[in-house]
């Protein structure tokens, strides 16, 4: 293959010498304020055409989101209803579904535009989760409190109640969090796991069945744990020797 530079700051790679009559250019953009996707999500089958998702599943998404002022992207997650741009200058924009975010919007539509995600009271926001198929997102704050959004189904937002509304909420901040300095944080459908500054494994929601009443993971309490990672039925914690534990 040979790489070259084309107009607008683009490349595209050529197939010189192939093995199969098959061939073709693959175009790569670089980008600082924008980013391209592949595959769609739930909520764009109800703002795409037929024709635009047949194209999607053979090529790339035709929707280009761009930030709207002269910061550049420093992380994305995306979900089935809604997805998180971070930003140089964190801040954080959403796109999708504003309603599963909690926030009242005059357009009912999902919007493939990036708008700024309020968040009050907090510092600066230096990492976001949204798990597997999650309907919910959370933002962790560099002085290490967590913020919750989104839809709570099975307590993931560490409230506890018997009585739970299946409303989207704001970004809030989660409380029961409030004598811990949360470093790292994930999420999958129904389940928040959070690593603390002294190397505590918390979790709330569908996937506690090793936690205690804190949320706290009892089998790991003699380990440093400084990662962890939600897949859709299991967990992997990564500890400050670099060894990893799985479960689920």
């Amino acid at each position: 293959n040979a790489i070259s530079a084309v107009k607008d700051d683009n490349f595209v790679i050529k197939e010189i010498i192939s093995s199969s009559d098959f061939s073709f250019d693959l175009t790569l953009n670089l980008a600082k304020r924008s980013f391209r996707t592949f595959g769609y999500a739930a909520f764009e089958e109800e703002i795409l055409n037929n024709a635009q998702l047949q194209k999607i599943q053979t090529s790339f998404n035709c929707f280009i989101p761009a930030l709207p002022d002269d910061s550049e992207i420093s992380g994305i997650v995306s979900g089935k209803e809604f997805g998180l741009v971070m930003t140089s200058n964190n801040k954080v924009y959403y796109y999708g579904k504003g309603a599963s975010l909690g926030l009242k919007s005059l357009i009912k539509s999902p919007s493939l535009k990036l708008s700024e995600l309020t968040i009050s009271k907090v510092s600066k926001i230096i990492q976001t989760s949204l798990g597997h198929d999650g309907l919910h997102t959370l933002l962790l704050s560099e002085d290490g409190s967590v913020f919750f959004a989104g839809t709570v189904r099975r307590g993931e937002d560490g409230e506890i109640s018997k009585r739970r509304l299946l409303k989207p909420t704001k970004p809030k901040r989660i409380s029961r969090l409030d004598n811990h300095f949360i470093i790292h944080v994930s999420s999958n459908n129904g389940t928040s796991a959070f690593v603390t500054k002294t190397g505590k494994l918390i979790m709330f929601g569908k996937d506690t069945s090793f936690c205690d009443s804190h949320g706290i993971l009892l089998h790991l309490q003699d380990q440093h744990i400084i990662k962890v990672a939600l897949g859709k039925a299991h967990t992997v914690a990564l500890n400050s020797k670099g060894q990893i534990y799985s479960f689920g």
